[in-house]
């Protein structure tokens, strides 16, 4: 699961279960997950994996924008900045390096 952008309650998906008359047990029974994670998805703490959107979007009838699952909602990452290869530099003096070795 990935993280919401917000922790906003998804009214589309909680009204798509009731709509269906379905407890959040009953859908995660349909789907394999566990009941926490339907009600961290209604919540809007994460947003459900691929896997499960479209496993919910089955259930429901529905397609991922009718369930709440907003593309422009979703937050990327910026790109890991690669580490600088700067030499190190010893502070120890030749002799006392030559000891360190030994």
């Amino acid at each position: 699961m990935k993280p919401a952008s917000e922790g906003t309650l998804n009214i589309l998906l909680i009204k798509a279960r009731e709509e269906q008359n379905l407890t959040q047990q009953a859908v995660a029974n349909h789907i394999g997950c566990d009941l926490n994670n339907v009600s961290r998805w209604e919540r809007g703490i994460v947003f459900p994996s691929p896997y499960f959107r479209r496993k919910l979007c089955e259930l429901y009838g529905k397609n991922e924008e009718e369930l709440g699952f907003f593309k422009q909602n979703r937050v990327k990452k910026p790109p890991r900045e690669k580490p600088s290869r700067t030499p190190i530099i010893s502070t120890v003096p030749s002799a006392d390096r030559e000891m360190a070795r030994r």
